[in-house]
């Protein structure tokens, strides 16, 4: 199935946001949230992080209705230029109302040290604020990454992983802080100078066999950019292994994604982007490679942005086995377009094939430069998936607004 994004609209179950104004950036992270509204329909979130309502590149959040696709909320970012909702996702339920929660993260807020960044959490109910974290070091961008885990500090309540790949002189951080609003349980430093340690980041489920939800941090930065990925554990917080990326200025574990059970070993497995070969790799708990996604600037051709966008997608195709969806947004460099993306694409978890392909109707869209995927409806297994292209419009008009992609999965 290849679908253009122009023709994605008569698509039945498919749907397409815009952006509203110059260079809003809007698809550049997406989430699904729990239905909010009482129809049984899931709502949507997206970053906009170049939004100027607070100054240029303040950033926003929006949140739509599953059903019209309406506003029905708004966050901005406090100053220039936070970029809030360069990256936000859902939570886990934090504050025992039954609806899952969001968070955003400002990597570049300056409220207490110059561009140490925040993260900022939300009632997915009522849209109120339920935390609002700074980062602590100059130029340490925490919030560039954010994940959900289940409960690690043994209070009954979800916690959030935070990766500050800044700070300690770029070296990097992860915090895990508390679902409860209570503070720090601990962190991880980056174990190579300029690594940039929390870059990418992902939750999984419990990997060591303790009944603790564990996680992966990329370091892509690390060893002349070859990058290294670190698996750790939730209940101590140190490592439990390391994979090392092999190519110099590769960038392996620049993002990062939970999968599920694709080998059906019992135990999650992991997807890592290694962006500067145009690659992205499908791991097991013990580090081994199930296989590698490579597309052409691995070999000397154009890069497709392959590895910039990652996410698993549970049992799409109903074979017992997780999928996984993988995009390519091209490559850019600010505001400069320098390689065409390619498809969005679903990916069975069992052989690897594909199983559903999404493309833009321009390639400088840089359309999936965002995936998630989620529950679509209240009650079912139907999944939602969304596609960030934050650079759709006019390129050469430079009149980009960007765009949000929805489709229902058959």
């Amino acid at each position: 199935m290849i679908l253009s994004l122009i023709a994605l609209c008569a698509l039945q179950h498919s749907f397409e946001i815009p952006g509203t104004s110059h260079w809003d950036g809007l698809g550049m992270s997406t989430f699904v949230l729990d239905d909010i509204t009482g129809d049984g329909i899931a709502e949507i979130g997206t970053g906009a992080f170049c939004t100027d309502f607070n100054g240029i590149n303040s950033g926003s959040v929006y949140i739509y209705d599953g059903a019209s696709l309406t506003q029905i909320r708004r966050h901005d970012g406090v100053m220039a230029p936070s970029q809030l909702g360069r990256f936000a996702t859902a939570l886990k339920d934090l504050d025992g109302d039954g609806v899952s929660d969001y968070a955003a993260g400002a990597p570049l807020e300056s409220t207490n040290h110059f561009r140490a960044g925040a993260v900022y959490v939300w009632s997915g109910a009522t849209g109120q604020r339920l935390a609002w974290v700074h980062g602590t070091k100059a130029n340490g961008h925490f919030g560039v990454s954010i994940a959900s885990i289940d409960d690690i500090d043994g209070d009954s309540i979800p916690d959030i992983l935070v990766g500050a790949p800044g700070e300690y002189n770029g070296d990097g951080v992860v915090y895990a802080f508390s679902g409860d609003g209570s503070g720090e349980i601990g962190r991880y430093y980056g174990q190579s100078s300029g690594g940039g340690l929390g870059t990418g980041l992902a939750a999984l489920d419990d990997t060591n066999g303790d009944g603790i939800s564990d996680f992966v941090v990329g370091e892509p930065y690390a060893r002349s950019n070859r990058g290294d990925v670190h698996l750790i554990s939730g209940a101590s917080i140190t490592r439990i292994r390391r994979i090392r990326g092999q190519s110099t200025n590769a960038w392996f574990g620049y993002r990062l994604a939970g999968v599920g059970d694709a080998d059906l070993d019992g135990i999650t497995d992991f997807l890592v982007g290694e962006p500067c070969k145009d690659t992205v790799h499908l791991y097991n708990k013990s580090g081994n490679l199930i296989r590698s996604h490579i597309g052409p600037g691995s070999s000397g051709g154009l890069k497709q942005g392959w590895g910039h966008s990652l996410a698993g997608a549970g049992d799409v195709n109903g074979d017992g086995r997780d999928d996984y969806v993988i995009g390519a947004p091209g490559e850019w460099a600010g505001y400069s377009y320098q390689s065409p993306g390619n498809d969005t694409i679903v990916f069975n978890g069992r052989n690897g094939s594909t199983l559903m392909s999404y493309s833009a109707a321009e390639v400088d869209d840089c359309f999936g430069a965002s995936v998630t995927v989620g529950r679509a409806y209240t009650g079912t297994n139907q999944k939602l998936l969304l596609i960030g292209a934050p650079a759709a419009g006019d390129i050469q008009g430079n009149h980009a607004v960007g765009m949000l992609c929805g489709i229902v999965l058959p």
